[in-house]
């Protein structure tokens, strides 16, 4: 689905310019007013530690923004503001879907740490990087919930892919879709 376009690293191993192409396959809207139902994104800036939601204007570089994992994806500005990932600051944003006025909020917690099906003996130095910044990024989302609980949550067991397995969209995606069917129905809250 996605092909990688590397670069000389000096922000990022890759611009991200090949998830934009997809995302512009997918569909013409390029801004926020163009959306039939409203959105924020999320994303952090890097130098100032600090929050940016985006809910007007440009909708793609937003959504560049938003994804642009720190050293995987090159950062983005925002408003004159070097922006990566919104995941580093609130990973489910839910205070975000709130304060837009949401009814009911459903959480995607990816960072789940429920399926790992490696042994102590598998692991490599890239394994224990990515499962550190797991173990961050989900105790972080579990403090969040204590702020803003979701009135569902949905938490796919996905902890056996890396962040950089764009490659296995469909799979994940797959995965997803189950685990948000199954977690639906267990909750009872739309019956």
């Amino acid at each position: 689905m996605f092909k990688l376009d590397p670069i000389y690293p000096k922000l990022a191993v890759m611009n991200g310019n090949e998830v934009i192409k997809v995302f512009k396959k997918l569909t013409d809207i390029t801004t926020f007013e163009e959306l039939n139902i409203p959105l924020t994104t999320v994303a952090t800036d890097i130098v100032k530690n600090k929050k940016v939601e985006c809910n007007s204007g440009d909708l793609i570089n937003a959504i560049k923004a938003s994804i642009a994992i720190p050293g995987v994806l090159s950062p983005t500005y925002i408003n004159n503001t070097l922006c990566v990932d919104g995941g580093l600051i609130d990973p489910v944003p839910l205070e975000s879907a709130i304060n837009m006025g949401s009814d009911y909020t459903i959480a995607v917690n990816l960072y789940g740490l429920k399926s790992s099906k490696k042994q102590d003996e598998k692991y490599n130095i890239i394994d224990i990087i990515d499962r550190s910044a797991k173990i961050v990024l989900n105790n972080i989302t579990h403090l969040s919930f204590k702020l803003n609980k979701p009135d569902l949550l949905i938490e796919p067991p996905i902890d056996q892919f890396k962040g950089w397995d764009f490659h296995k969209a469909k799979e994940l995606i797959d995965i997803g879709y189950e685990e948000g069917k199954k977690s639906l129905i267990e909750s009872k809250l739309f019956i």
